[in-house]
């Protein structure tokens, strides 16, 4: 089953505690903005907020698929990754360009899941 708004939803909320030099460059021509909350990104559409959900849940059926020896609760996941990505505007993009597979084991051997750590 998948909950892609609810992915949605723990991501923008692990966006919000994200500080906003995370994942910017210091040229950045939004430099000046003070917010470091989730408006920094343009995922408020429906249409933004579908291709996130779509990433999301890509990101989440390709690590379970690639490291079937564990489960991570998808939240757990869906937020460090929101941590992965900084403060990238275009958040697909974003998480395509992580290793989001490599990124689940890390986080399960960070959680301490002995299942994670063994194949580590």
């Amino acid at each position: 089953m998948r909950l892609s708004s609810e992915w949605v939803a723990a991501w923008r909320d692990e966006r919000a505690a994200v500080p906003s030099s995370v994942g910017t460059s210091p040229s950045s021509s939004d430099a000046s903005s003070d917010d470091s909350s989730d408006a920094s990104f343009d995922d408020s559409s429906d249409e933004a907020t579908r291709a996130l959900g779509a990433a999301l849940d890509g990101a989440v059926a390709a690590a379970g698929a690639r490291w079937p020896g564990f489960t991570l609760p998808p939240d757990v996941f869906v937020r460090h990754l929101a941590r992965a990505a900084g403060q990238e505007r275009d958040a697909p993009a974003a998480l395509a360009r992580l290793h989001t597979t490599d990124l689940y084991l890390a986080c399960a051997c960070a959680r301490g899941l002995a299942e994670a750590i063994a194949l580590f």
